[in-house]
């Protein structure tokens, strides 16, 4: 871990559970260590930082919700003032993804590092990778210029907005859709990736909006996966109460002909549509082929008011359903679910 003979920076180190902190009691792994024994794995670091530890939660990430992840970044945003120079935060694996998309849309233009990682075995585990990654992510969030949210992970750094689990017991267990990883982490030096802006940032920058938090989040959402003979009746029953219904439909944007009508009830009642795809990389356009084009077109001669239906673009699933999420909630204050939805994904996504 290099600091280039940079003075000693703040670091505050927040732990809410996971597979990192796990001990088996005799009745499955849950989540027990504290973060001073967390931080024990990683030596030497009082050399190099100073770290406050907070200890939020202890939990399994699948008890991990929407309301948590946001006083998760209310903790991070009032801590700001107190001049910390970059978060590590743990969390466990299942739901990273959403957590880390749900950061980037509620804490946008943080010019301070805001860095996520776990661990796929418990940190006391044989062989556990959670000491290695707690060090990358200490070593990312010391890095000049680091900024945003990151998740670091098998020494890759990668976008909040970007992330998707890949696989359940790999070490290498994440991904980035739609870009490449910001930089890669190999024996403690960090590698650039194609450095752009959105890795980047001159903190004193005239230009550099402020660090903004939105306190506020909309759940209800659901997300249906579209299967070949899908019972229309199904579909309307799950959408019927929601505030936005994500779609996952087929290649590059398909969505059966079965379907359109029940769709289109839908989002003239007042469900926002967030159309996606199934498939994991590519963009998703639904302009390209009749089988995608025609939900547009039925929406738009029923439906009299702004746009109800958009394109979740070129992010995975957990960030399509983040920015629903922050969406519908800036809908609430008068805005457009359509305009916020794109807006977060372009502002989220540093």
């Amino acid at each position: 871990m290099n600091t280039n003979g940079i003075k000693k920076k703040r670091i505050l180190f927040i732990t809410t559970g996971g597979t990192i902190a796990c001990r088996d009691k005799g009745h499955g792994l849950a989540p027990e260590l504290t973060p001073e024994e967390l931080l024990a794995a990683v030596p030497g670091l009082d050399n190099v930082c100073d770290v406050t530890a907070y200890p939020l939660f202890r939990l399994d990430s699948t008890d991990m919700t929407p309301d948590r992840w946001l006083k998760l970044a209310g903790l991070v945003y009032d801590a700001m003032p107190d001049r910390y120079d970059g978060y590590v935060i743990t969390h466990g694996t299942d739901t990273l993804a959403y957590a880390a998309a749900t950061l980037a849309c509620q804490l946008q233009h943080s010019d301070k590092p805001i860095v996520l990682t776990g661990s796929q075995l418990p940190l006391e585990a044989l062989g556990s990778d959670a000491p290695g990654n707690l060090r990358d992510a200490f070593t990312w969030a010391l890095t000049p210029g680091a900024r945003g949210v990151r998740v670091v992970f098998a020494g890759r750094v990668i976008r909040g907005l970007r992330v998707r689990k890949r696989h359940t017991t790999d070490m290498d267990a994440f991904e980035s859709v739609g870009c490449a990883d910001s930089a890669m982490i190999r024996d403690g030096q960090v590698i650039r990736m194609g450095q752009t802006a959105q890795d980047t940032v001159v903190t004193d920058s005239p230009f550099l909006p402020p660090v903004r938090l939105y306190r506020s989040l909309n759940v209800r959402i659901a997300l249906v996966h579209l299967t070949p003979g899908l019972d229309p009746e199904v579909v309307w029953q799950m959408g019927k109460g929601l505030k936005t219904l994500i779609v996952e439909g087929v290649g590059i944007g398909g969505i059966p002909e079965s379907l359109t009508p029940v769709l289109t009830r839908l989002a003239v009642s007042g469900v926002r549509l967030v159309l996606t795809s199934q498939v994991p990389y590519g963009v998703c356009d639904f302009t390209v082929y009749r089988a995608g084009r025609r939900i547009g077109e039925a929406i738009e001669s029923e439906a009299e008011a702004a746009p109800v239906a958009v394109t979740a673009r070129d992010v995975p699933t957990e960030a399509a359903f983040a920015a629903a999420m922050y969406a519908l909630a800036r809908e609430e204050e008068g805005l457009s679910f359509a305009e916020q939805f794109r807006a977060a994904l372009e502002d989220a996504d540093l």
